[in-house]
């Protein structure tokens, strides 16, 4: 039995990570945009494979308190982690156990399955285990979440994984077989042309390796499974457990925003089918990683995108303004783009404003209206806010968010956020980002309770800086900086909403 063994990660834990891209607000948004009707995330049952120490399935507990929320994995010293959390945190929704995938069976029905970081990295048995696993447990409209490695990316990324392997043998010391890798990789594109393709492969490969954790290594290069496969043969291993593809979770690569329209016309003239097209866009892109929702085969889905859709979501700008006119800057990839359309000008300054976080399609034409004092064209605005989502600069949700932007009476954050922020500067937001804080935002964060008013954060910061014994800081310039830090607090979706 697997569950005999003991798991890498109980000597080295996963770090407690939340991933956006596999939230249920995203998959249910993804759902309804191809047709289907997916359960209200409000009230559903949540099953995460191989949860680790809770990092991405603990945040989403709290942050969907009406429904209920289960986890399991392998390691019992990441079970044991996450409990102790959820004891802290004390939330009742949620239940995390030590089980082997294959006694899946004792599991209930499940309206959201998440597997993250699991299905590359087991033996092809277990594999089928998973594929079976959403099959018998997963609701009738619910999905799935699925990441994988795949080639043809990894064929190259392979031989980098193979060579650590071979020259950190007889290694055990984790950091000392990251440290060697490491070395080895750099005398490797010392000694290889630069000019030479082999070279510039390598050189790319360190490029990532020194970007990434210890943590991460181990486990995505050290582990003694690690099996890529190409996206048609996953698709096929879906089909034979009466399973299907449905999209990705990320957007961007659903939508293929990025790529020239001749492009994308060519390769759907040569493909008979979505699993093709999405193979061909594999060879392409050189793709190393995917993140594919799946539904039950008998769910009709409808891939021709409508306009009209977008009245179904709340509306969320990824931009922010910039200190360029015209200009904006996506919060999350960095990119600055002009915006010179006024009228798409005007929405996305309005959905990037501190003041209402639950738009929907209906009063953002109604308040750009009243700016711009012109009838506006609604279905061009859809479609401007539909291309918006799909190139990755706006975001849709199939519920209100639980942030806020109401910073008056007492500011209230998330206790899983205020819990993280004791321990390091990385902490989960309600948009299930991991946002890195500042520490004086630490402090801040740590004092807004639902029970303080925020003219007595001053002095609770003020409290918890002569425990630390910090350097004394003149009141005027630490209110400064307090009013500051809760603004930006605000900025990175921290503030629960009153009626949470």
């Amino acid at each position: 039995m697997l569950e005999s063994k003991k798991s890498s990660y109980d000597v080295q834990p996963y770090p407690r990570l939340p991933f956006a891209q596999s939230h249920p607000d995203r998959l249910a948004t993804m759902g309804q945009i191809f047709g289907m009707d997916p359960p209200d995330i409000r009230n559903c049952r949540v099953l995460e494979i191989g949860c680790a120490t809770g990092g991405n399935l603990v945040p989403m507990a709290e942050q969907l308190a009406g429904s209920h929320v289960v986890g399991f994995d392998l390691s019992q010293r990441q079970v044991d982690k996450a409990n102790d959390w959820i004891v802290e945190l004390n939330l009742k929704n949620i239940e995390i156990m030590q089980l082997d995938i294959a006694d899946h069976q004792k599991l209930g029905e499940f309206d959201y399955i998440i597997c993250h970081g699991v299905y590359s990295w087991v033996p092809a048995e277990t594999q089928n285990s998973i594929l079976e696993l959403v099959t018998h447990h997963l609701s009738p409209k619910g999905i799935a979440y699925i990441s994988y490695n795949t080639k043809p990316g990894w064929n190259v990324r392979g031989i980098v994984r193979d060579m650590m392997l071979f020259h950190t043998q007889g290694i055990d010391n984790a950091a000392d077989r990251i440290a060697h890798a490491r070395q080895w990789l750099s005398f490797m594109v010392e000694s290889v042309a630069p000019a030479d393709p082999y070279g510039m492969l390598l050189k790319n490969e360190l490029d990532i390796l020194h970007g990434r954790s210890e943590e991460y290594l181990i486990h995505e290069y050290f582990e003694d499974a690690n099996h890529p496969v190409y996206f048609h043969e996953f698709a096929a291993s879906l089909a034979s457990k009466k399973l299907k593809y449905l999209s990705e979770a990320d957007v961007e690569s659903t939508f293929h925003s990025d790529l020239p329209n001749e492009i994308l016309k060519t390769l759907e003239r040569i493909s008979e089918d979505e699993i093709r097209l999405e193979q061909y866009l594999d060879f392409l892109r050189k793709r190393t990683f995917r993140q594919s929702l799946v539904c039950h085969a008998d769910q009709g889905l409808h891939r021709v995108l409508e306009p009209r859709i977008v009245d179904h979501f709340f509306l969320e700008s990824l931009l922010v303004p910039t200190n360029t006119p015209m200009h904006f800057r996506n919060r999350f990839s960095g990119i600055s783009l002009a915006i010179e359309e006024p009228m798409l000008h005007t929405a996305v300054g309005i959905l990037a404003e501190l003041n209402k976080s639950d738009w929907r399609f209906s009063e953002l034409v109604e308040e750009v209206a009243r700016r711009t004092n012109h009838t506006i064209d609604q279905e061009k605005l859809r479609r401007m806010v539909l291309q918006a989502f799909a190139s990755g600069h706006m975001a849709f949700h199939s519920v209100p968010p639980r942030y806020s932007y109401d910073l008056s009476g007492f500011p209230q954050a998330s206790r899983c956020a205020r819990s993280q922020s004791r321990l390091g500067p990385g902490v989960t937001s309600l948009s299930h980002h991991n946002v890195v804080l500042s520490e004086i935002d630490r402090l801040v964060l740590q004092s807004l309770d639902g029970a303080t008013p925020v003219s007595d954060v001053v002095f609770q910061v003020q409290s918890a800086m002569r425990e630390r014994k910090s350097a004394p800081v003149d009141a005027i310039a630490l209110q400064a900086a307090i009013d500051a830090s809760i603004t930006n607090l605000t900025r990175m979706r921290l503030v629960l909403h009153r009626s949470d």
